[in-house]
């Protein structure tokens, strides 16, 4: 959860033979005017062109830290503890003023392999950012799965980027893949006036590069990457339930794109036998 009116403290570090100073300065600098320029709690989205900048201010830091012979250090607000987080009842969950710190550090044996894995994951986001294009946790980790070493580790950098540029997954170009048990969704809310459903990946791929939600958004855009899957369709089932908005399907105009968009109205002869299949159709 996002809020432009969070304030971050953050305290110095001191050590035998120098300082954390620039890092804190650092930090301050990243925040300070990032929250000018943007309001996060309503989820705005947040230029490419500053998402770059703070990546590359990032990299500068570590570069400078190296030039004054102190270990590379990365410090950002916990994502783990429950001291820094606060509920709001018009708002729900947010960060409070002050905030307990993490910091990855190269001379830790303990993080020096976390500090390595979300520099590769910035240097994957930058890419990302700097074409235009967008991908997927699980797109990343299979572009390298042993340089990764697990999803899990790869989820959690993402994770800590995002926390450390103080910037939503979304602005990364970092998506979200659908959920293993969408039954599980809840106190869902979008300003979205209708739901586009694209038969392929590619195509998805090539609507979000091009700017399709800021041209002919808001909107919703969920892609099953092909032959339509149970999870997929049941979360447009939930989405219609939640909100009644319009579901258009984008498919090949031939038999085989006549079928998916078929399925998810109508069902599949596979989930015709399933007693809840009434909850996988959809009014497209």
């Amino acid at each position: 959860m996002y809020s432009s009116r969070r304030h971050f403290v953050m305290q110095r570090f001191e050590r035998p033979g120098g300082s954390w100073q620039s890092i804190v300065e650092f930090q301050k600098e990243i925040y300070s005017d990032v929250r000018k320029m943007t309001v996060q709690q309503h989820g705005e989205q947040i230029s490419d062109e500053n998402v770059l900048r703070k990546i590359e201010r990032v990299i500068l830091c570590l570069v400078e830290q190296i030039s004054r012979d102190e270990p590379p250090t990365l410090v950002y607000d916990s994502r783990t503890s429950w001291d820094n987080i606060s509920f709001k009842e018009d708002y729900g969950l947010v960060m409070d003023r002050q905030l307990k710190m993490t910091s990855v550090r190269f001379s830790s044996q303990l993080s020096v392999k976390k500090l390595g894995l979300m520099v590769k994951v910035l240097g994957v986001i930058y890419r990302l950012v700097q074409t235009g294009k967008h991908c997927t946790k699980r797109d990343i980790y299979y572009h390298d799965v042993s340089g990764f070493g697990s999803q899990s580790q790869l989820d959690e950098a993402v994770d800590n980027i995002s926390c450390l540029l103080d910037t939503p997954r979304w602005s990364l170009h970092v998506g979200v893949m659908v959920p293993n048990d969408v039954r599980a969704l809840r106190y869902l809310h979008t300003e979205a006036s209708f739901i586009l459903v694209v038969e392929k990946d590619a195509t998805f791929q090539s609507l979000l590069d091009n700017g399709f939600c800021a041209k002919l958004g808001p909107a919703i855009l969920i892609t099953g990457k092909g032959f339509p899957d149970v999870n997929t369709r049941m979360l447009l089932r939930i989405l219609w339930d939640s909100f009644h908005i319009p579901v258009m399907v984008l498919v090949d105009a031939d038999p085989h794109g006549i079928e998916i968009m078929s399925i998810y109205r109508f069902g599949s002869r596979v989930s015709i036998t399933m007693a809840q299949n009434k909850h996988l159709t959809e009014k497209v």
